[in-house]
C-alpha cells in the first residue's frame, strides 16, 4: 500500500492543493496538515526497509484520504470522509494495532456507517493511521510526526526569538538561562531542518 502524493492545503509556505480540500472539520490548521503530509511522505522514502517506513505510510495515506485523495486507509472506503467515517478508521486503526482483526459490527452501527473489514493487518500501518486520524479529529493534540513551529509568514523562528520566549519563562538563575538559550539553538536548527524537508517535497 502507498500514500497517494500531492500538495495539499496551504499558507504561504506550501504550493498545490486549495485550502478547500482540506475539510472544515480538521482541527490542526491546513499549513500543519500540509507538513504532516509532506514530512510522512518524505519519511517513507527515508525509511524504505525499515518497518518505522509502515507507521509514516499509514498516517500519510490516512492525510491523503481526508483531503480526497485516495480511499480509506484501513477499508478502501470510498466516499466524503466524514467525521463519522473517519472515527471509523481511526478505530479500526487501533484496534488493527492492537492485534485485532475487525471492529465490531455495533461499533460500525453506533457510528451509523457501515462496516467494513481491514484490507491490511500491518500493525504498523494501522497504528500510523490512527495517529493521524486521531490528530486531524482533534481527539488528542500530537501530530504524526515531529513539525516544524512556524511563524504567520510561514518562516521558522530564529535562536533569538526562542531564546527571548523560552528565558522568559525561566526564572531568571544563570544555568536556566543558558539551559534556555542552548535549547532555542537546538529547536531553531530542528524547525529549519523540518522545513527544508517539507519544501524539498514540494
Amino acid at each position: 500500500m502507498l500514500c497517494s502524493w500531492l500538495h495539499v492545503g496551504a499558507g504561504p509556505h506550501t504550493v498545490g492543493v486549495p485550502t478547500a480540500t482540506v475539510p472544515a472539520w480538521v482541527v490542526p490548521p491546513p499549513g500543519s496538515v500540509a507538513d504532516a503530509h509532506a514530512l510522512t511522505h518524505a519519511l517513507v522514502g527515508e525509511l524504505q526497509g525499515d518497518d518505522r517506513a509502515h507507521r509514516h505510510a499509514g498516517a500519510c495515506a490516512a492525510i491523503s484520504w481526508v483531503v480526497g485523495l485516495q480511499p480509506g486507509p484501513m477499508t478502501h472506503r470510498d466516499g466524503e470522509p466524514t467525521t463519522a467515517a473517519v472515527r471509523g478508521e481511526m478505530m479500526l486503526g487501533d484496534a488493527v494495532a492492537a492485534g485485532e482483526i475487525e471492529l465490531p459490527d455495533a461499533v460500525w452501527a453506533a457510528l451509523d456507517v457501515p462496516p467494513a473489514r481491514p484490507v491490511t493487518g500491518h500493525v504498523g500501518w494501522a497504528a500510523g493511521v490512527a495517529a493521524s486520524l486521531g490528530w486531524l479529529l482533534g481527539v488528542h493534540t500530537r501530530p504524526p510526526v515531529r513539525l516544524p513551529r512556524r511563524l504567520p509568514d510561514g518562516s521558522t523562528p530564529t535562536a533569538e526569538q526562542l531564546a527571548a520566549e523560552y528565558v522568559a519563562r525561566t526564572f531568571g538563575e544563570p544555568e536556566a538561562r543558558a539551559e534556555a538559550r542552548r535549547r532555542a539553538v537546538q529547536d531553531a536548527a530542528l524547525y529549519q531542518r523540518l522545513a527544508a524537508v517539507v519544501a524539498s517535497v514540494h
